[in-house]
């Protein structure tokens, strides 16, 4: 049977809680909505760690990671990824030297963990990579696809965000956001300048050849693929830029049966 279209649905804050936990009623509407649609994840997560949620929603087709930087199915076929750029790296390896700041820095499969990491807890089981600790960067030549960085200092990291946006020209493949893991803990998260959701969504939609496409999502990051979706959804946004950009905000997550079906 022909499916109606594809949606594409953030992960935390939409699907599961700050425990990688699915929110009550979240998997059985998303079967209900399976038998119409072709349904996928978009998330920042590693494909790693979506693998194992796009395994218990049985979700075959390629999900997005690294907020758009790489997709690939649950199978590990890769269908685009996009790289970060060596030159940027090197003056991110600046901040991190001068400052001693804790990152993670990912390749599509590994990553390089700063040990200082593993004391912020969940944040390691959460991207679920295979990881090699180190005190500082090491390129190594691998092309690396996503930076984070973090620290308990307000100050710091968003001085370091700064930067990037001028560097940048603006707020292009990077957000600044306090941890849902770890209170007090702010985070620097960062792909190539043209990587979003958005970019993403549209590459899936035509490997689908589908001509209808929802998306749902929380938060800032999921506002590029509202504006390419023909219906967008947020569900309990916190931000205001986020309720405007959605076509509907919902706050029980079975509405959506009565908007697609």
């Amino acid at each position: 049977m022909k499916k109606k279209g594809l949606i594409a649905f953030d992960l935390d804050g939409t699907l599961i809680d700050g425990f990688d936990r699915f929110y009550p009623g979240r998997m059985e509407t998303i079967e209900e909505l399976s038998r119409e649609y072709y349904i996928t994840i978009a998330s920042g997560r590693s494909w790693e760690s979506i693998r194992r949620f796009a395994f218990l929603l049985n979700i075959e087709i390629p999900y997005i990671s690294y907020d758009g930087a790489l997709l690939r199915d649950r199978e590990g076929r890769t269908y685009d990824a996009i790289f970060m750029d060596s030159k940027e790296l090197r003056r991110m390896e600046e901040f991190q030297r001068r400052y001693s700041v804790p990152f993670v820095l990912f390749d599509e499969n590994h990553s390089i963990i700063h040990p200082q990491v593993e004391e912020y807890g969940t944040i390691v089981t959460h991207w679920r990579l295979n990881y090699i600790k180190d005190y500082t960067f090491d390129l190594s030549g691998r092309p690396s696809i996503k930076l984070i960085m973090m620290r308990e200092n307000y100050a710091l990291i968003r001085e370091i965000f700064r930067h990037v946006v001028c560097m940048r020209g603006g707020l292009r493949g990077i957000y600044m956001y306090p941890s849902r893991k770890r209170k007090g803990l702010w985070i620097l998260d960062m792909t190539h300048e043209s990587v979003n959701k958005g970019l993403a969504l549209r590459k899936l939609s035509d490997i689908l050849n589908v001509e209808k496409v929802i998306s749902v999502g929380d938060y800032l990051n999921d506002i590029p693929m509202f504006r390419v979706s023909d219906i967008s959804v947020a569900i309990e946004p916190t931000l205001n830029p986020v309720r405007q950009e959605a076509d509907y905000v919902i706050s029980d997550f079975r509405d959506l049966l009565g908007i697609l079906l």
